[in-house]
């Protein structure tokens, strides 16, 4: 099963290319906040270390959840 049958990427107006550019935006979104979260957190007093293993498992694990869940490009 190829992920564009899976996600019916043509029946939602969309392509394989379209879908590669936003995960990359994403996942660069994603990089900006594990970065900015944990250094905003570890000044109001959190771990640093444990705010960003913390951000890490959210962004990565909800992004899988909500991708398969929703099952929307």
């Amino acid at each position: 099963m190829s992920l564009s049958s899976f996600f019916q990427l043509s029946e939602r107006g969309s392509n394989v290319r379209t879908e590669i550019i936003a995960g990359l935006t994403t996942f660069l979104a994603m990089v900006y906040s594990v970065i900015v979260v944990p250094n905003m957190l570890s000044q109001a007093g959190f771990p640093a270390e444990s705010v960003f293993i913390a951000t890490c498992l959210v962004a990565g694990l909800g992004s899988i959840l909500i991708g398969l869940w929703a099952n929307v490009p």
